[in-house]
């Protein structure tokens, strides 16, 4: 009986719960780029700006040209009613290399230490340049890395790692 009662308060908990609160969605959008004042994803942007819907975007830092800053103008400075960004840009590489010799090694999976630092630093130098921020967040092109990656954050200080 007890049980029954505690699965009845937790029931009615999470329905009355579930009524009040609104879903968290996620959208995460990579590889952009933007060269001679173009973005593929333009439509994509100008309806998440129209609707005021928060968005990850990851940049891969060597295909941005310098039209960048005007381009991505309106998405850097978005907030919602509330004052906050709307658009988070983080790094998604340098190159978005793949097939790298000896092995066809990825940016971040199968390189060095070294290789994956200055991309890394690279990458952060360029975006920090183009758009005018400093990224904080990092997604592996391919989603693969391996533990020189992880090393090569934790000497970028401005990442967090979790």
């Amino acid at each position: 009986m007890k049980l029954k009662i505690h699965f009845t308060i937790a029931l009615l908990f999470a329905v009355f719960f579930s009524a009040f609160a609104q879903p968290k969605i996620i959208i995460k959008l990579d590889d952009l780029d933007s060269r001679g004042g173009v973005v593929s994803c333009r439509p994509v942007l100008d309806l998440l700006l129209t609707r005021k819907v928060k968005a990850s975007l990851g940049v891969i830092a060597i295909r941005l040209d310098s039209t960048a800053a005007k381009v991505y103008r309106p998405y850097l400075s978005a907030a919602n009613a509330k004052g906050e960004r709307l658009f988070e840009f983080w790094n998604h590489g340098y190159d978005h290399s793949q097939k790298l010799p000896p092995n066809n090694s990825l940016e971040f999976s199968g390189t060095s230490l070294a290789f994956q630092a200055d991309h890394l630093e690279k990458s952060d130098e360029r975006v920090e340049r183009l758009l005018g921020i400093k990224m904080q967040t990092f997604g592996a092109p391919f989603n693969k890395t391996d533990s020189n990656c992880i090393k090569a954050l934790e000497q970028r200080q401005h990442y967090q790692i979790i």
